[in-house]
């Protein structure tokens, strides 16, 4: 167990609990999610711990020892079976525990990675203001102001109650990339380009020659000429978007307890914390690659738009059922001498691949809303000290999208009457009304995900060792889980350009059962031995016993040796199961294993994007987990501690989420365009 006081956490300088663990060295990025990682996808803005690079569905966050309600938000990966940690404020944390060798009996068996327990400031007598505001050495955003307030009155064994009240408000303003000069997604010198072909000026599709721009090598001032891509220009959306996004949180907390008689204690706990995420990202894509849903209203036209007007038409990238970008040898933009050069027979149509720089930049607000009420007795009645609670967690996200987000089914046939000007500014102030007319703003989708549990704990002193006490503890605790996602009538379509795909509706719950039992022995001076068992009964996903013992050895004051080995059971979450199946893009540097056998970046299949299949997977089962541990703690002079940890963690049946299986399909790598099956997958050992 690692320990972080308040005193620790003042000197740690953080000012959220993000930037706390990123000073925890059982904590890793690897697993970690953070809100810029959202932006433009869909997801909303969590913000997550990875214990172990484990993830964060492996990594169990408590309040105050109980479980919180998943974030939800979008429903997708992290966001569907982790904890949102933005919506705890620092100013709130008394200490925070870090329970580091996995797969806890007493808290949780799906604690593969480890527990991190907020414990809150209980108790609090007298009242505080604290102000703090900081801003980067570079200019260009990132300013931070912090105001908290916590008062609380009663002395629970004079006055034999107490009650304590906080508030906490925080602002962070955003940077973008355009401010950071390591933000880049092209450095060629080190060998990174993930840069994109759907740029502006725009590339053209041609059959049989590969992807060209007529502007090529002038691609400035928001595209670039890349020398592994001769010929197009490329685009870096690095400068565009959130490399931290912009976010404003409010919190109120609650405590109180009233002690009843002897040591029986009434309490009572209650917060509630609203995150709003504001995120900016690159223009959309207006694709040539195909739609997600065949009820997508762009499909019929563009069917009927090669068959009456480019009858003779010939190119895979624009076939029916594609999202394809056709510029008419009647626009005003049509480069004529390029088509010309490049074979492309008269009164043929261009193949544009393009990136919506009418519309503008995204802009995406995403707000949550969390709610955490607990009420509980806790005393001693004959040897025992229990503690009993009712606990109810929820959480409720929304997603606008403020601006930048056209609508397939109208910006695509706009864009193929030739108004727009896809290789430089327009200058026709009606087409970019009517461009700016084609977006969708407001609520895309909201969700709501919450825990409500009745739980039991109980723990005394059985009998007397000759070097010490042997100790019991037992409990019990039975849950529900519940979750929805409700997304907009476009957002169910996929109509939504620079959304990826398309997501439907999402309703699932269940009901959880569990009960641990443990026992404290000491053994001999400074050896304690710790042997506990959990149960845990998932409606739907069946039952599992999960065993495990340690072992402490404090030979000297200076020197202390520990070691444990348990097993862990983690059932898929609700969203693991049961998110609606959607076809979205990968991101780009996705590489094609067949026709990329080797990492190259002049081979376009190297560094591309291709069509995804994502959701749950009812069919998935529970994952496993053998965990063993050694640890060393030395103390050679006081306030100096070396700590040093090994670990072994076997997984079985591991749920991956985004695990790639490429669909060997030939009809779909003749074009060029695999698609890759994304889905939630099982790995074996």
């Amino acid at each position: 167990m690692q320990v972080l006081k308040r005193d620790d956490i003042e000197r740690s300088g953080s000012s959220t609990v993000e930037e706390l663990f990123r000073q925890i060295t059982a904590a890793s990025s690897v697993g970690t999610r953070v809100p810029a990682q959202a932006s433009g996808i869909g997801t909303g803005s969590i913000a997550t711990i990875s214990l172990r690079g484990l993830g964060s569905g492996r990594t169990l966050v408590l309040i105050n020892g109980r479980r919180s309600a998943v974030y939800g938000g979008g429903s997708a990966g992290a966001a569907g079976s982790s904890v949102d940690i933005s919506a705890i404020p620092v100013a709130a944390i008394e200490r925070v525990e870090i329970l580091k060798d996995g797969a806890s009996a007493i808290y949780g068996s799906d604690a593969i990675a480890g527990v991190v327990n907020f414990i809150l400031r209980p108790d609090y007598q007298g009242a505080e203001i604290t102000a703090r505001g900081g801003t980067p050495a570079h200019a260009g955003g990132g300013t931070e102001e912090n105001v908290s307030a916590y008062a609380g009155m009663g002395d629970l064994k004079q006055d034999r109650y107490n009650v304590a009240l906080g508030v906490n408000f925080e602002h962070v303003t955003a940077i973008t990339g355009s401010h950071r000069s390591f933000a880049t997604r092209y450095s060629p010198g080190y060998g990174n380009d993930v840069t994109s072909g759907f740029s502006f000026p725009a590339n053209v599709a041609l059959p049989g020659k590969g992807t060209r721009s007529p502007g090529y090598p002038d691609c400035g001032p928001y595209s670039l000429a890349d020398v592994y891509f001769p010929n197009q220009c490329r685009f870096d959306n690095t400068p565009f978007d959130s490399v931290e996004p912009a976010q404003r949180k409010i919190n109120v907390n609650f405590n109180g307890s009233v002690v009843l008689t002897g040591t029986h204690r009434l309490y009572g706990e209650a917060s509630f914390s609203q995150v709003k995420t504001t995120t900016t990202v690159q223009r959309s894509r207006c694709r040539t690659r195909t739609l997600c849903c065949q009820a997508n209203p762009y499909i019929a036209y563009l069917a009927n738009l090669l068959a009456t007007q480019y009858p003779t038409y010939v190119n895979p990238a624009a076939a029916p059922g594609t999202g394809a970008f056709l510029l008419p040898p009647t626009s005003p933009y049509y480069p004529a001498a390029f088509a010309a050069t490049n074979g492309v027979k008269s009164g043929q149509p261009l193949n544009i691949i393009y990136r919506d720089f009418a519309n503008g930049l995204r802009q995406t607000p995403d707000t949550a809303n969390t709610a955490r009420f607990v009420g509980g007795l806790k005393g001693t009645a004959a040897g025992w000290d229990y503690d009993a609670s009712l606990l109810f967690s929820e959480v409720q996200v929304k997603e606008n999208l403020d601006s930048g987000y056209p609508l397939y089914s109208q910006i695509m046939p706009l864009l193929d009457t030739g108004a727009i000007n896809p290789f430089g500014p327009t200058n026709d102030a009606g087409a970019l009304a009517a461009a700016k007319a084609t977006e969708f703003t407001g609520q895309d989708f909201s969700s709501r995900s919450s825990i409500t549990s009745l739980s039991a704990t109980g723990s005394r002193e059985l009998l007397a060792l000759p070097a010490g006490p042997l100790s019991a503890a037992v409990g019990a605790e039975l849950r529900r889980e519940t979750f929805e996602y409700n997304p907009a009538a476009a957002v169910q379509a996929g109509d939504i350009a620079g959304q990826g795909g398309n997501t439907l509706p999402e309703s699932a719950s269940r009901t959880v059962e569990s009960g641990f039992l443990e026992f404290n022995a000491a053994l001999l001076e400074g050896l304690e031995a710790d042997a506990a068992v959990r149960y845990d009964n998932y409606q739907g996903i069946g039952s599992t016993g999960n065993p495990k013992a340690s072992l402490r050895w404090q030979p000297y004051s200076w020197l202390l040796l520990r070691a444990s080995a348990g097993t862990g059971f983690r059932a898929p979450s609700l969203t693991d199961l049961y998110a609606a199946q959607a076809r979205s893009v990968t991101s780009n540097g996705t590489r094609d294993p067949i026709r990329c056998p080797t990492f190259d970046l002049s081979n376009a299949s190297c560094s591309f994007q291709f069509t995804t299949i994502t959701g749950g997977n009812p069919h998935l089962t529970p994952e496993k987990s053998r965990t063993f541990t050694l640890g060393t703690i030395l103390e050679p002079i006081r306030n100096l501690t070396l700590d040093l940890d090994s670990f072994w963690i076997f997984l079985k049946n591991q749920i991956v989420v985004g695990g790639p299986q490429l669909r060997n399909n030939p009809a779909e790598r003749a074009n060029g365009h695999p698609v890759l099956q994304l889905d939630h997958a099982q790995r074996g050992r």
